[in-house]
């Protein structure tokens, strides 16, 4: 519950002010989300460092377990336990025992599958050719084609800036896009990325990917409602 997350929400220093930022246990909790169901593994080992360097402000089994009850309540320990085991195995994040205890779940039978995104993920973020390639799985040219269609089709509705015609918010984006990734993309050519056999890779890739976020979707949304967990507020 986001109204949950705003009542626990603290005030840390940042650039001379004071800023309200999550809690311990609800960082934890979006960085995990974030790194599993939104990205699947795909970005790399960075997402895995910012859950470790998190781990790291907390201290005591007690804070622990208090962390681990919460994220049994918001109903996605099970997410949570392959997150922080990851941290722990890979980057020795200082997560103990009693934090799975309380959690009380088990990590979805993924792990290989993770391991493997985190590992490709070391040639370059070429998103663009992944959604076009990811289109395609399955789908074939045509499913490229609609992807490249969708993104045109952006650009047919919504607000523009003043005077600012259709033709102009797409030029405006195909430049921001060329620029700020021509270099990306020139290395990930050069580097071969672009031959059938990586793109064929990157198809395999993608269709993994489906299918461990399923899985990490399921391990979640199988749990009890979070207002079945929480006490009456009246």
């Amino acid at each position: 519950g986001i109204d949950g997350v705003w009542d626990r929400a603290i005030r840390a220093p940042i650039g001379g002010r004071a800023v309200r930022v999550c809690s311990v246990a609800d960082q934890l909790a979006h960085l995990s989300v974030h790194l599993g169901v939104k990205h699947g593994f795909c970005d790399g080992l960075l997402g895995v460092v910012d859950i470790a360097l998190t781990a790291h402000l907390v201290h005591g089994d007690d804070a622990w377990r208090e962390i681990g009850a919460a994220h049994r309540a918001q109903c996605i320990a099970p997410l949570t336990t392959l997150t922080l085991t990851l941290a722990r195995d890979l980057l020795g994040a200082p997560v103990p025992s009693a934090y799975f205890a309380e959690a009380g779940a088990d990590a979805p039978d993924v792990l290989p599958a993770a391991l493997e995104q985190l590992w490709d993920r070391d040639t370059s973020d070429i998103r663009g050719l992944d959604a076009v390639v990811g289109a395609g799985v399955g789908a074939g040219v045509g499913g490229a084609l609609g992807a490249i269609g969708a993104y045109v089709s952006i650009f047919h509705g919504g607000p523009l800036a003043p005077g600012e015609s259709r033709l102009q918010a797409l030029g405006t984006r195909l430049r921001y896009d060329v620029t700020g990734r021509l270099a990306r993309y020139a290395k990930a050519f050069a580097r071969g990325e672009f031959r059938p056999d990586r793109l064929t890779h990157r198809a395999h890739m993608l269709r993994e990917k489906k299918a461990l976020v399923e899985v990490l979707e399921r391990s979640v949304s199988s749990r009890p409602p979070v207002e079945a967990l929480l006490p009456d507020r009246a």
